[in-house]
């Protein structure tokens, strides 16, 4: 989602967005990219692959979807956000 937003993704910034350590984010980030899921390049800017971005979306589509749900049983939307 910050690649659509800004163009690009640095790693930094998607530690920050999904609230976890940049040395917890470099340990994931490195299966990623041993999985074939995304690449990095020396400035430490992010790219999902074909199959990364395949998964991306679909678990995208999964959260949109959790939430719509939760919303319409009452969830406020940001809580609903939130918890999906």
């Amino acid at each position: 989602m910050l690649q659509v937003k800004n163009g690009f993704a640095r790693s930094i910034d998607i530690a920050t967005d999904i609230c976890v350590t940049k040395p917890s984010f470099s340990y994931a980030t490195k299966r990623l990219g041993d999985n074939g899921y995304i690449t990095m390049s020396n400035d430490e800017l992010i790219s999902l692959t074909q199959s990364g971005y395949e998964i991306a979306f679909s678990l995208n589509n999964r959260k949109k979807f959790l939430t719509d749900f939760l919303i319409s049983v009452g969830i406020y939307g940001e809580t609903a956000r939130d918890d999906a």
